[in-house]
């Protein structure tokens, strides 16, 4: 009776259910680390590039965890002085907001079409206001944690470094479980490193846009598209939002216009152009397939699980494919014998 298929599946989906209670249930804690591994994960490329070209590792370690505490200061202190200012500005942002929007209703309304009654409640400034208080505290309280995010990024780039020369001077017999893991791991470092590099670049160029435009808050809006670069389908809409309703409500329809299709032409340029040419090995994954990982992680660690969610599967697919395919083998070999 133990051994029933049914049996077995109620006893797997009941693990299912109490790992992933404990995991929401850390959820806070736990995102800071994820942050922190997927940070030092996108720039181990860096610091293996580095060593080749040095041929010490002590060094390529030394200069990426540098190159993390200059950038990491400067992000920090940019992004933190933003969000003080963004909150400070909230008010006005949110009765304009309401203006607009009674003014769209009104004009709707006098050409037949009433939605009133939908759209109840949605031009209220207090309820504009708290929304936007409550994404931009969850980035004040990452901000807050950024000095124990930069400490754990360090020890995870040196623990990286010295787990491959581990590996370079133990090796792996062809086919052993540790074998595939490292290949394995290796293919999701690459993913991972290069969506980082398409990210940058686009965060780059949309920053540069904002300036030229002088858009208030543009490098605060280039690090969050560079974050929201790994929320695969609805990343691009969820950074494009946020800087143009801040030029439309600070210079009007044409800057928006300008800021959105300029937005809109740097990610159809980076993601069909500049990314293939990066990724050798195309990862072909449905839609629902990514929906459905999007909500589950969102659900899971709350807002930041978007951003994580594709890292996470990728590492956990990496995980069940190498058990998966050990225990095949070692299924193969209890037959033959």
């Amino acid at each position: 009776m133990t051994n029933s298929p049914f049996l077995r599946f109620l006893l797997a989906m009941a693990c299912i259910v109490v790992i992933v209670a404990g995991i929401k249930a850390i959820a806070s804690t736990l995102v800071i680390v994820l942050f922190a591994v997927l940070i030092a994960q996108c720039l181990h490329p860096l610091t293996a590039w580095l060593r080749r070209k040095t041929h010490r590792s002590v060094l390529s370690v030394a200069i990426t965890i540098l190159v993390v505490l200059i950038i990491g200061s400067g992000v920090v202190g940019v992004v933190g002085s933003a969000v003080v200012s963004i909150k400070a500005k909230l008010p006005e942002y949110s009765a304009k907001i309401s203006e607009m929007s009674t003014g769209v209703i009104s004009m709707l309304k006098d050409r037949g079409i009433d939605i009133t009654s939908a759209t109840q409640g949605a031009s209220d400034p207090q309820k504009i206001q708290s929304i936007a208080l409550a994404f931009f505290g969850g980035l004040a309280s990452l901000i807050g944690n950024s000095v124990f995010i930069l400490i754990l990024i360090v020890v995870l780039l040196i623990e990286f470094e010295a787990v491959n020369r581990k590996i370079e001077k133990k090796g792996f017999a062809e086919g052993s479980l540790m074998y595939k893991i490292t290949d394995l791991n290796k293919l999701s470092s690459t993913f991972i490193g290069i969506q980082a590099l398409v990210g940058l670049m686009q965060g780059v160029a949309s920053t540069i846009v904002l300036l030229i435009l002088g858009v208030d808050f543009a490098i605060m809006w280039g690090v969050l598209f560079f974050f929201l670069n790994f929320v695969p389908v609805v990343g691009f809409l969820l950074a494009v939002i946020m800087p143009t309703m801040v030029a439309l409500l600070e210079q009007g329809n044409t800057t928006a216009i300008i800021v959105f299709v300029s937005w809109y032409a740097i990610n159809i340029f980076f993601d069909n152009v500049v990314r293939p040419r990066l990724l050798k090995q195309s990862f072909d994954v449905s839609f629902l397939a990514i929906l459905l990982v999007l909500l589950f992680w969102t659900f899971v660690l709350g807002p930041a699980g978007a951003i994580l969610a594709i890292p996470l599967s990728l590492s956990l697919k990496v995980l069940y494919d190498a058990f998966s395919e050990q225990s095949k083998q070692e299924a193969a070999g209890d037959r033959l014998l």
